[in-house]
């Protein structure tokens, strides 16, 4: 039988078996079996588990077995504690038990863990006659567990009433220690007749609960029509606000209980009335989809475009959730869809998120092209909205409608031009089809075409090319054509397309030529001078021409555009030139050209990148060693404070290494983590960089920001070729990082167990301690590290060594699940009954801790030692 919570996650108040179920995260499901099969479960079992089990016998009955118990585990022994049987025996109704276990001296006051008394038990379970008894013996009445809970209230929630009638002529108290009533209880579960015995006996009415709800609130979320209709009929406040800011309506309305809202309206609730959010009962049901309430609120007079204080209207909400049926109804009865959430009206929610049902339902025969060319603040329709998100069959029904399709955004973008910009052509088709103006510009002189060209969208320029969108406009860029953009866009195919359209009698600019030419292979050339635009023209990022051919690697175009250029270091938007470009790309030839015609080669960009640097981490060595011999600066760091030789180490290229070091680079720089080179390579794995850097005589002892030494690295990363060379060169082998912890520790840590063996070699401290006491063997049997484990053990690791909270190897293995190393250290002879300082031993955390295998092997060899004490 699945045990779960009865409650939502958003219920309004805990019921006990909620917060059981949600607090006993370990060992539930076996306590509830044993419940279910034994007649009387150890005492360790918490009356909170007990009612739990029970709770759920009665909520599926049909789920119960009769197969016979297996009493194995379950008996109790000769020792049993009386008041543990008291509590059993209360909670099962065994009155002749109880009475024999009070005689034999049981305290009938006496409780479990979690405070449930043998009456809480007796009320929850519906004996009265046990009830009674143990109030004979003195029983206290009013006794609450540790969530607030009396015995009243138990047998209240659960609409015990003959106990409730035995409670109360003992004088019960109605109301809880924190104010929790037996009467909200008795409402919230439908418990009508004990509903008016509590009534009678001075219950409340309208008393706030501890959370700030009414007995009426409480029933209506849970759908108790009659207890609503008794506290109405005995003179609850219908619109009574909790101190949460909502009325009974709105708690039944959330819940979807119709007959609760039936009732509550027909008893005179308010149906517009707001909550301390601004909505109202017609917002939640639609939020939450409920046509049927939603029908009867309307059909109540409940107004369909009130404003919550977050801007929701009804409408918006079912739009938002996709409610279609809810959305039609409440358009059918006035809803208006020009009426926005923070400027966005409920259509274009239903553009941007692809309803188009939704869209359809709200489309009312009636519509004005007003409503549905309302504008955000950024000037965008509905319309351009599913064009932007790609909802075609949205695009279609609102240009059906009457969408304006010309209607532009602040920023000039038509309909066309954005879907043709996001590569929609599905949408773009449709669009041209309907007669969309193909030739529309943006403020900078961008049409589709244009856009379509820059991004790439091969498809979109097809269809705008087929049917006539003009090739010749220029704009955007720098008043630049199609043809030229496809060139600096570096799209081929789209080079091809294009040219192929261009009209052979519009006279060819330099750039149409020479790009073209280069792109697909055209042998036209025409005399520079003829060229009708400037050379140094930028596009959109600022790249020229020579930007672009640099960082193609464009020889030929380079040597032609330094004929007639002097803006050799002219900068794009991102403080890129062209020498950078072709240096990160490691266009050797085209560096040399650029420098021989005066590049800076020290050029900086923001965030501190030279031509040398970016060369130096891609690997260009040749480039590098260009760069160096017209002045490079050998060791300019980036803004992070990263030299070129640190990024040629992090890389791994030993070419540029080796280049860097020849042309003096200096080796034990600290960038802005306080790494310097070597600790860079090491960290990465480069042996053979760590080697070149080590004959360059690199530091061994620098200590990065994060307390950590070159060795710890190594260590940590496990590499022993590395660990053996640092220390072959004298590295420190027990030297700690931040933590305390050596580069054996580290290793270890990290099940690295030839790293080990290396650094034990070298004669590492095995059963040196961290700061919070940790050794190598505590740290590798922590992770399960098994040869580690293993190596450490056979070079004299102290096997029970704790940490500073007494936890040995043998406890930190067990309680992390490491089977094998569990039995590896038994075997090697941990001591099993070592105890923390908390007074657990291996057995005891494994359990703790649901590790089954672990603590059978424990508990086998528990048995096993007692065993040999005994017959030894």
């Amino acid at each position: 039988m699945a045990i779960s919570c009865q409650k939502s996650a958003c219920c309004i108040y805990d019921h006990p078996v909620c917060m059981v179920l949600r607090s006993a995260q370990h060992g539930i499901s076996d306590q509830v079996v044993i419940l279910q099969t034994a007649k009387r479960p150890p005492s360790k079992v918490s009356m909170a588990a007990i009612m739990t089990a029970r709770y759920h016998e009665e909520e599926d009955p049909e789920e119960q077995t009769d197969s016979e118990p297996d009493q194995t585990d379950s008996e109790p022994d000769q020792t049993e504690d009386l008041d543990a049987d008291l509590l059993t025996a209360c909670f099962n109704g065994e009155i002749d038990d109880a009475r024999s276990l009070i005689k034999r001296g049981a305290a009938v006051n006496s409780s479990d863990e979690d405070n449930f008394t043998p009456l809480m038990g007796a009320a929850f379970g519906g004996f009265e006659e046990l009830v009674q008894l143990l109030l004979d013996n003195g029983a206290p009445i009013d006794t609450a567990n540790n969530w607030g809970w009396t015995a009243l209230m138990q047998a209240s929630d659960k609409g015990r009433l003959s106990v409730v009638l035995v409670l109360l002529r003992n004088k019960a108290s109605i109301s809880g220690p924190d104010g929790t009533t037996a009467f909200r209880l008795a409402c919230a579960g439908g418990h009508v007749n004990v509903a008016k015995l509590l009534v009678e006996n001075g219950a409340e009415i309208d008393a706030f609960d501890e959370f700030g709800g009414t007995p009426l609130s409480r029933a209506a979320s849970e759908g108790q029509a009659s207890a609503v209709e008794f506290l109405l009929k005995h003179g609850a406040g219908v619109d009574k606000v909790t101190t949460e800011g909502w009325m009974p309506l709105m708690n039944a309305s959330q819940d979807n209980h119709l007959a609760v809202v039936q009732v509550l309206l027909n008893n005179g609730a308010d149906v517009n009335k707001v909550g301390s959010d601004g909505y109202t009962a017609l917002h939640i049901a639609s939020q939450n989809g409920s046509i049927e309430i939603v029908q009867a609120l309307l059909d109540s007079g409940a107004r369909v475009d009130i404003v919550a204080d977050d801007e929701f209207t009804p409408l918006f909400l079912a739009t938002w959730n996709r409610h279609t049926d809810v959305a039609k109804l409440l358009t059918k009865f006035g809803a208006s869809i020009t009426v926005t959430k923070a400027d966005w009206t409920p259509t274009m929610k239903a553009a941007q998120l692809g309803y188009t049902d939704v869209v359809k339902a709200i489309m009312t025969p009636s519509i004005s092209p007003d409503a549905l060319n309302i504008q955000l603040p950024s000037g965008a329709t509905a319309l351009n909205i599913a064009c932007e998100h790609g909802q075609l069959d949205v695009v279609v029904v609102l240009v059906n409608a009457g969408a304006d399709i010309e209607l532009a955004d602040n920023d000039g973008y038509t309909p066309l031009i954005t879907a043709a910009q996001l590569g929609f052509s599905d949408i773009v088709q449709f669009l041209v089809s309907r007669g969309a103006n193909m030739n529309a510009q943006l403020p900078s002189g961008g049409t589709a075409l244009l856009t379509a060209v820059w991004y790439n969208r091969l498809a979109v320029v097809r269809i705008l090319l087929d049917n006539g969108a003009d090739i010749a406009l220029c704009g955007d860029f720098q008043n630049w054509s199609a043809l030229n953009v496809a060139y600096f866009s570096g799209y081929t195919e789209l080079v091809q397309l294009i040219y192929e359209r261009v009209s052979t009698e519009k006279p060819l600019s330099f750039a149409d030529v020479v790009f073209a030419s280069r792109s697909i292979g055209t042998r036209i050339k025409p005399k520079i001078a003829e060229a009708n635009v400037h050379i140094d023209a930028k596009v959109r990022n600022g790249h020229t021409a020579l930007h672009v051919a640099c960082e193609r690697g464009e020889v030929k175009v380079v040597e032609r555009l330094l004929v007639s250029t002097e803006a050799i270091n002219m900068v794009n938007n991102y403080g890129w030139t062209p020498l950078i470009s072709a240096a990160d790309e490691g266009h050797a030839e085209i560096v040399s050209m650029l420098l021989q015609k005066g590049a800076r080669v020290n050029e900086q960009l923001p965030d501190g990148n030279t031509a040398l640097t970016y060369a130096a981490g891609n690997g260009y060595s040749k480039v590098v060693r260009l760069l160096l011999e017209r002045g490079a600066s050998v060791d300019m760091a980036t803004n992070e404070g990263s030299t070129p030789l640190m990024l040629a180490s992090k890389e791994g290229h030993e070419d540029v290494v080796a280049v860097l070091l020849k042309k003096g680079a200096r080796v034990d720089i600290q960038g802005a983590n306080g790494q310097t080179a070597l600790q860079i390579a090491c960290e990465n794995g480069f042996l053979r960089i760590v080697q070149m850097l080590l004959r360059d005589n690199a530091a061994i002892d620098v200590v990065d920001s994060n307390g950590c030494y070159l060795l710890n690295s190594a260590a940590e990363n496990g590499d022993a070729n590395i660990v053996t060379a640092l220390l072959k060169n004298g590295a420190n082998h027990d030297v700690t990082n931040s933590n305390g912890y050596t580069p054996l520790m580290l290793a270890a840590e990290n099940g690295h167990a030839d790293v080990i063996a290396a650094l034990l070699e070298k004669r590492a401290l095995v059963d040196k301690q961290a700061k919070d006491g940790e050794t190598a063997l505590f740290l590798a049997s922590t992770e399960g590290h098994i040869d580690s484990v293993k190596l450490l053990i056979d070079n004299g690791a102290a096997i029970d060594l704790p940490d500073k909270y007494g936890d040995s190897p043998l406890i930190s293995a067990a309680e992390n699940g490491r089977a094998e190393v569990v039995k590896l250290l038994l075997e090697n002879g941990a001591a099993i009954d070592f105890t923390n300082e908390l007074d657990l031993a291996a057995h005891d955390v494994a359990s703790e801790e649901g590790h089954d295998e672990v603590a059978a092997l424990l508990k086998h060899e528990l048995e096993v030692s007692r065993n040999n004490v005994f017959y030894c």
